[in-house]
């Protein structure tokens, strides 16, 4: 089993949500996918875990929990369910006709949302990216010692 580096009462935290405001029914599911994210984007760092490959150091645990949170809410904002099966359709309906049976994609000003779906669904959102990247733990280069 994967670790979760964030649960339900961390992203209520996150978002700052009063103790009676409803959670999304698959935020579970958002948060699950979240750290996977997390987790590829910092495949080549080193930082010490524990027996159940949770960060132990206050830094790395800080920016995992937030870094997990902030791509569970970028797939909430941009409706990506990660139960759905990772299916994600970038097109932009722009009309759709039901006695002709066709529709139309829209490729003018949708196409930024469309690529930021794919960027999330497929990779790490930009606020989680930036979170890990202020805290040392950017997965783009390889820890040097020596």
């Amino acid at each position: 089993m994967q670790p979760v580096y964030a649960n339900k009462e961390d992203w209520r935290q996150y978002r700052g949500l009063k103790e009676d405001e409803e959670l999304p029914e698959n935020l579970e599911s958002l948060l699950n996918a979240g750290s996977l994210a997390v987790r590829e984007y910092t495949a080549l760092c080193v930082y010490p875990v524990d027996q159940k490959g949770m960060p132990t150091g206050q830094r790395a645990k800080e920016a995992m929990r937030d870094a997990t949170c902030a791509h569970a809410t970028a797939m909430l904002q941009l409706d990506i369910d990660p139960a759905k099966g990772g299916v994600i359709d970038t097109r932009t309906k722009a009309s759709k006709s039901i006695n002709g049976a066709s529709i139309t994609y829209n490729k003018g000003e949708q196409d930024s949302e469309a690529e930021a779906r794919l960027q999330v669904a497929q990779g790490i959102a930009p606020t989680a990216r930036r979170i890990l990247d202020a805290a040392g733990m950017s997965g783009g280069s390889p820890w040097l010692g020596g």
